[in-house]
């Protein structure tokens, strides 16, 4: 047979490679940009959009490095005789070799970018893209070429009618809907609908009521935590990447098993996830599909291997992109703590095991096999499960007891401090919490600073739930302590709205003029520390804090030319505390020198 030739554009992979990688990192960098910019509330859509885009941004990046660092050698491709020389893919290195007789599927796929040519082999996959050809129709000609010389093999008909069949069968999955993975996407966004009406992303208490997997509880009897917890979400970001990974991962397993197998290998993932969790999890609270999104994912390689080549190569493609995203995921999650590794474990093996089962027992590829009697019943059996947890987890929600939630919760035996200083914080910043559940949260800030003394994140969540319980000396010594250790905009907002509702010193006066008449009188001698708050036109005022180090002082005459240094034009003094035994915030002062933090709003203290 003739020697053909399809040659193929030259160029600079390397620079073509740089751009690439720009472009993807200014994505990244931009997304990065959209997240920071969605502001405090609980769902915003430049978050959403941020992440869109920081998305689209890494498969930009990682193709792009790629081509960067590994290059690409010059070639075309190549029909000659019975073989292909091709490249396996726009990123790939150097060209392979690829015997006809071992193609078992070609299919030439057309959108608006252009046109793709998979050819599957029994142990690779090649994906030649139409721009990277030097003709406009050289990928329609190869295409037709490797047609003609597979049709001119001894065996070349029945080759033939098998490369259609498969083309057949590709198209087939194509136009099939996903609708099992459409439903499960609709189930978490009603969820997530229903946590925002009840403002369960800002309340705790509130996500408890809903169902949220708590060992604590799940161990006095609510099994149906195991259920209703796959269903909640902790904020927007994390329901809207768990939908796209559900979209992603779910539309093509139900595409290569059916939509009753994929309903049974989601709810036993997600209910493997969920009791992994409650088992092996430090974590005192679970919620997220990401249980049953594991789960995909660990069927899905046990599909690829079952049915290895005979999976059409476009799918294949993308089974390989999806290895490759979740292994970066898993890297990612490794060193974050929020983030529950047992669920996504458990979620990931029972996956692979529930695969193994329901499979058709000899490895051949059926996709439209809808499974038999076993497969729908089991399918629907789980379904009734899942119902009656969420039915159950209705009747709980109404007759749900916040306090006794809260202590169940606080009572977990391993909660890592943090875990415990987190939970306080979000009942201490609810403005209607009720004062048991102010009580309980008092009670997990006391466990977390006794546990580690001089954390100030959590001296200051100590604090906010004293003030908000009335105990107004004791939120001042722990904001104050809080504060010196790490003198900063959050606990300086949170000391100023303190000492603000604390009252003028005993026996201390101050003038309340503007900053350049400014006098303290009725101080005691010796060296101590000024504590006051000041206000300004046009802004929330903020705290001022002075040291004073004159032994026979009864008298400060604050001086103006540093005051104004420190303090917005026109602000106002009102010294509300002096105090002499506070050395460690003295040290951060010396004498005649003043600190002024503006209340920045971002205290989130009601």
């Amino acid at each position: 047979m003739d020697r053909l030739v399809f040659p193929l554009r030259r160029r600079n992979t390397r620079v073509e490679g740089l751009r690439m990688a720009g472009v993807g990192l200014a994505m990244m960098v931009a997304g990065g940009l959209g997240l920071g910019a969605g502001g405090g509330g609980v769902v915003s859509p430049f978050r959403l959009i941020g992440v869109l885009i920081a998305f689209s941004g890494f498969f930009q990046l990682l193709p792009g490095l790629l081509l960067v660092i590994r290059g690409r050698e010059e070639g075309d491709v190549e029909l000659d005789g019975e073989r292909l020389v091709a490249f396996r893919g726009p990123f790939a290195r150097r060209r392979q070799t690829l015997d006809l007789r071992d193609i078992r599927s070609i299919l030439l796929q057309s959108g608006r970018g252009g046109a793709r040519l998979f050819i599957g082999g029994t142990q690779t996959t090649l994906v030649l893209d139409s721009g990277e050809f030097a003709t406009a129709d050289g990928l329609a000609r190869l295409a037709l070429a490797l047609r003609e010389r597979i049709q001119a093999l001894p065996d070349g008909t029945a080759r033939v009618a098998h490369l259609d069949a498969q083309v057949d069968v590709a198209r087939a999955l194509d136009r099939q809907r996903p609708w099992a993975t459409w439903a499960f996407i609709a189930s978490i966004i009603l969820a997530f609908g229903l946590q925002l009406r009840q403002g369960a992303l800002e309340d705790p208490v509130a996500m408890i009521r809903l169902g949220a997997g708590v060992p604590a509880l799940i161990a006095e009897g609510e099994w149906f935590r195991l259920v209703s917890a796959n269903f909640l979400h902790g904020f927007d970001v994390h329901v809207f990447a768990n939908g796209l990974a559900l979209w992603m991962l779910g539309s093509l397993l139900e595409r290569l098993v059916g939509p009753w197998r994929l309903v049974i290998i989601y709810l036993t993932s997600a209910l493997g996830g969920a009791l992994a969790s409650t088992l092996w999890s430090d974590a005192a609270m679970m919620v997220g599909a990401s249980t049953a999104i594991f789960g995909l994912f660990g069927a899905l390689v046990v599909t690829d291997r079952v049915y290895r080549w005979q999976i059409p190569p476009v799918m294949r493609q993308s089974i390989r992109w999806l290895v490759i995203l979740v292994a970066i995921n898993v890297v990612i999650s490794l060193p974050v703590p929020q983030i529950d590794k047992a669920a996504h474990l458990g979620g990931f093996v029972a996956g692979m095991a529930v695969a193994w089962l329901i499979l058709p027992r000899d490895g051949r590829f059926r996709p439209q096999d809808p499974g038999g009697t076993v497969v729908w019943l089991g399918a629907l059996a789980l379904s009734a499960l899942f119902g009656v947890g969420l039915v159950q987890a209705a009747y709980n929600a109404r007759d749900f007891n916040p306090r006794g939630a809260l202590e169940a919760l606080a009572s977990h035996p391993d909660l890592p401090p943090g875990m415990l200083n987190n939970t306080a914080w979000m009942v201490v910043i609810q403005r209607d919490a009720p004062m048991d559940a102010l009580e309980v949260a008092l009670a997990m800030a006391e466990r977390a600073v006794t546990a580690e003394p001089d954390e100030p994140s959590f001296l200051d969540t100590r604090a906010g739930a004293r003030f908000r319980l009335g105990q107004l000396e004791g939120a001042l010594a722990d904001e104050r302590r809080a504060f010196a250790l790490s003198p900063g905009a959050v606990y300086a907002a949170h000391l100023h709205r303190m000492i603000r509702d604390a009252g003028a010193a005993d026996g201390v006066t101050a003038s309340l003029g503007d900053v350049a008449r400014v006098e303290v009188a009725g101080l005691p001698t010796g060296a101590f520390t000024l504590l006051g708050v000041y206000s300004a036109p046009g802004t929330d005022g903020g705290l001022f804090l002075a040291r004073v180090n004159d032994p026979a002082a009864t008298t400060a005459r604050l001086a103006p030319a540093t005051l104004e240094r420190v303090l917005p034009e026109g602000a106002r003094i009102e010294i509300r505390r002096v105090d002499a035994s506070l050395e460690i915030e003295g040290e951060r002062l010396r004498a005649g020198e003043y600190m002024a933090w503006p209340d920045t709003g971002v205290g989130e203290l009601p």
